[in-house]
């Protein structure tokens, strides 16, 4: 952590947090208790910013080699960040598998890994989803879709020697 010696024209003090790889800053209240990533000039409307940066911020979760279910021109994206081995994507996954048809045609769904350290198999599924991934959009979800429905009965030791 490295502190900002310039001097600061409020209370709030300016902290920037390094590493190999990137730099974070952030501020500290007055009273030390709370941490923020953006002050904001109340002067000015931060609406624009905020549009501007939830639209990067979009593009960015979208981007990528991610599969992708629907059309690309959607006006709809939904991106599902998914741990194989829970049951709640489990259950997010069948119902965006099953839109309505009147949806369907205006959703597009893409899949981004998110597996959890609680969770034994669900690393080791999300790297060999990522790798059947690498043919086509279309294997990956039908991998997907077939650990999601096998969830149950699935452990670290039937996963290894069921799909390895």
């Amino acid at each position: 952590m490295i502190a900002s010696d310039e001097p600061q024209p409020f209370c709030y003090r300016k902290m920037t947090f390094k590493s190999l790889s990137a730099a974070a800053t952030l501020w500290l209240t007055p009273d030390q208790r709370f941490l923020a990533g953006r002050l904001w000039d109340v002067s000015q409307d931060p609406e624009p910013d905020i549009r501007a940066e939830d639209a990067k911020l979009a593009g960015l979760l979208v981007a990528g080699n991610s599969p992708e279910r629907g059309p690309r021109d959607a006006s709809v994206s939904v991106v599902e960040f998914a741990d194989f081995q829970c049951p709640f994507c489990k259950n997010l996954n069948e119902s965006l598998k099953h839109l309505p048809p009147d949806l369907a045609p205006r959703v597009r769904v893409v899949f981004k890994h998110l597996p959890l350290a609680s969770h034994g198999w669900a690393r080791l599924a999300a790297v060999m989803a990522a790798c059947v991934g690498k043919r086509s959009d279309g294997a990956c979800w039908e991998f997907a879709d077939r650990l999601f429905e096998e969830q149950e009965w699935l452990s670290l030791d039937t996963f290894r020697s069921t799909v390895l």
